[in-house]
């Protein structure tokens, strides 16, 4: 049923209330910078005898531009016929000081608890929202449904076509009205994310792989590989997908996955123009279609550049969730200081029983995330290219004793 105006009005102030403790929690993450703050105002003086200019004898305001006019107060201008005209003096720039900077106190410090913790709040929250414009979209598209049936009903006599254009319009303005709540609720959701990412990325600064514990082979190198979508180049080392006009390419290999952390690892470049993405789907089962859009049940690293979407040639770190051969949601985004144009070297780490996933590329890690969704176990992997000039080397996964 569609909602009346006092569920709306109540809906959205529970939406405020959210946004405001959110507002609250935020602040101490991101304040990273203390403003300037603002000058003194100036204290006017006397004219110096004799030369009608009010600053002659003061430094001026250091906020000023020493270039500039000194502004003249006209109650203070001489009499031209009994002193005559002054001599315009300027103010000389060493008398003007430099503005003296305020030290930032350092933001304060999560610890690892907390930030997971935080992340866990995060997520909960975006699960509501999400589920609510859900649901208004639903209600949406219910009340199209109508408007149409109306429509339609308005053609058997011109009296119920009065009727069914005032209910039409009642309903355009209930949807107009939603819509506007959906467009907050997708204001709350991309912020949400970035906080849920910047969150992610402090957890990483304080993270390291502890490389030494994955003594344990899984496997090493692309043999037994087999291609799903795309044109592969195969050899013991290296793979590349060479069809520059394949989206969804994939390379499987065959690898038992059980309740053990893996330590993902291989390099991996890309071509310099253009839409480009290059990752790796982990702890991969249930697949049904080999061509779909997801990879059964599985994580997806994913590295990316899209100059289009972004406005720029950067690349970016995300990290996805596949429910199934259909439906992948971003759950991780973050921006990296260097592109794919060159090999580089990325390290996954992912401990189905911790729920929690490290990705170190060229040895710094870059991302740390809890994935809450109960992957405990895979019976392969796919390397997944998009665009031109992917290629992968030196793959390898190992585990603990």
């Amino acid at each position: 049923m569609p909602r009346t105006s006092n569920e709306l009005r109540r809906l959205a102030s529970r939406i405020s209330a959210t946004a405001f403790v959110l507002v609250l929690l935020v602040v101490p993450l991101a304040a990273q910078i203390v403003e300037q703050p603002d000058p003194e105002p100036a204290v006017g003086t006397e004219t110096a005898a004799g030369t009608g200019d009010p600053f002659a004898g003061e430094t001026g305001d250091p906020t000023e531009d020493p270039s500039a006019e000194p502004a003249v107060d006209a109650a203070a201008e001489p009499d031209d016929e009994a002193a005559g005209a002054p001599a315009e003096e300027s103010i000389p720039e060493e008398s003007i000081p430099d503005a003296i900077p305020v030290d930032a106190p350092p933001p304060p410090a999560l610890s690892l608890e907390e930030a997971l913790a935080r992340i866990v709040e995060l997520e909960d929250e975006l699960a509501l929202l999400r589920a609510e414009r859900d649901a208004m979209e639903e209600e949406s598209l219910a009340i199209l449904d109508e408007i149409a049936r109306l429509t339609e009903a308005a053609e058997a006599s011109e009296s119920a076509r009065q009727v069914a254009e005032a209910e039409s319009a009642l309903r355009a303005a209930e949807i107009v009205a939603l819509e506007a709540e959906v467009e907050e609720l997708e204001t709350r959701i991309a912020g949400l994310e970035s906080e849920r990412g910047a969150t992610g990325a402090s957890v990483a600064t304080t993270f390291d792989i502890d490389r030494s514990i994955f003594t344990e082979t899984l496997k090493s190198g692309f043999s037994g590989a087999r291609p799903l979508m795309g044109t592969w180049s195969l050899s013991s080392s290296t793979v590349a997908q060479t069809d520059p006009r394949q989206y969804f390419s994939r390379l499987s290999l065959a690898l038992a996955q059980d309740r053990k952390p893996v330590l993902y690892a291989f390099s991996v470049k890309a071509g310099a123009e253009g839409w480009v993405g290059a990752g790796l789907h982990f702890f991969v089962s249930g697949v049904r279609s080999e061509r779909g859009y997801g990879e059964g049940k599985s994580l997806l690293f994913w590295l990316t550049r899209d100059p289009k979407a972004r406005g720029s040639s950067a690349t970016w770190l995300q990290l996805y969730r596949s429910d199934d051969d259909v439906n992948m949601e971003r759950v991780l985004d973050a921006k990296l200081e260097k592109g794919i144009t060159e090999w580089r070297r990325v390290e996954i780490l992912y401990d189905p029983v911790a729920e929690f996933v490290a990705v170190a590329v060229d040895g710094q890690v870059k991302a740390a995330y809890r994935t809450f969704f109960g992957l405990g176990s895979g019976v392969s992997v796919s390397l997944r290219t998009l665009g031109s000039g992917v290629s992968f080397k030196d793959f390898s996964a190992k585990t603990t004793k």
